[in-house]
């Protein structure tokens, strides 16, 4: 299992690790050799949304997580509400509830177990709860060490 530092974890906890060459280097798989994505297994309504199981990092446990589509993640942050927060100098800036968006993608895309009550999520470590929405969020296309480098910045 565990080669140097390195640890792999086997495919139950939703993890596969990249084949290895023999001098222990992954080796990297040319884009020429993947195939053309087909439309209606893409960007169609019927199109099976991509699913994933992945390790909680508090516990040996998994969850099943699913990508969310460009309309649900659109749908979500309009029925997002808005919190005011007054900036120094007493200005009043108006801005989307980021936990209140947070909890809705853990609740809507979090396939197994079902989490049916948001109050529970107050309960969950709070690496658990960041880890998810990260999770699900790569899941979906988006760039999270991108915007985790941007937040710093």
């Amino acid at each position: 299992m565990a080669e140097g530092n390195v640890v792999e974890l086997d495919n139950a906890y939703g993890y596969e690790s990249k084949s290895r060459s023999a001098e222990g280097v992954n080796e990297e798989y040319s884009v020429d050799d993947l195939p053309v994505v087909r439309i209606e297994e893409w960007l169609s309504p019927e199109a099976k949304k991509v699913t994933k199981w992945i390790k909680l990092p508090s516990r040996d446990a998994r969850v099943l997580i699913g990508a969310m589509t460009n309309s649900e993640f659109k749908k979500m942050r309009n029925n997002a509400p808005n919190i005011k927060t007054v900036q120094s100098g007493g200005k009043v800036k108006i801005e989307k509830d980021e936990d209140w968006i947070q909890t809705r993608l853990i609740m809507d895309n979090v396939l197994e177990p079902k989490i049916t009550d948001p109050s529970t999520l107050e309960y969950g470590l709070a690496g658990d709860v960041a880890f998810l929405v990260m999770e699900i969020s790569k899941l979906s296309g988006f760039d999270v060490e991108k915007a985790i480098r941007d937040a710093l910045e």
